[in-house]
């Protein structure tokens, strides 16, 4: 049996929404989705700066067309504001609301507590080179996405061998 990184990061993804799901904090946190969460984070810890559409399309990987569709959810929910510029009426800062502020507030613990749980047992240097080694894939995943002239799979391609650590396959 061949092992996909893949495939690897994809389980571990199910996982780690099933373990976000575990939080019991009520209609506040309901309605609220991983991204919506990490986003209104993210927002929180930015917020001395400007921050605008396309600083959250780059910092979190995602297309224009989802990052749309995702504030405009956010902004429906109460959750953040957009506010136009001064000096660019098309540009409009992304603010939060009291409402963002206080969820990230209550599910602050909780990333914090997840992140805790699934980097247990993992060296300063281990968690160096995962987090070297998760640079790399996503750089050759952009590489990829962004070629204008490569050709589908002419940046060649591997497969891990599977191995046995104890019970489960890796």
């Amino acid at each position: 049996m061949d092992f996909y990184v893949g495939g690897a990061i994809h389980r571990l993804h199910n996982l780690m929404c099933r373990d976000a799901n575990r939080f019991p904090h009520g209609e506040l946190v309901d309605s609220l989705t991983g991204s919506h969460g990490f986003i209104l984070c993210w927002l929180q810890k930015n917020s001395e700066q400007e921050l605008f559409q396309r600083d959250m399309e780059k910092a979190f990987k995602l297309r224009r067309s989802s990052a749309t569709a995702i504030l405009q959810t956010m902004e429906r929910n109460e959750l953040i504001r957009r506010e136009a510029v001064t000096t660019d009426a098309q540009l409009k800062r992304l603010i939060l609301t009291e409402k963002g502020e206080e969820l990230c507030r209550v599910i602050h613990d909780d990333i914090v507590e997840s992140e805790r749980r699934l980097v247990a047992g993992l060296t300063q240097d281990e968690l160096q080179t995962l987090q070297g080694i998760l640079q790399k894939l996503s750089a050759n995943l952009e590489q990829g996405l962004f070629a204008q002239d490569t050709p589908a799979g002419a940046q060649g391609s591997y497969k891990m061998t599977e191995r046995k650590e104890g019970n489960e396959t890796i």
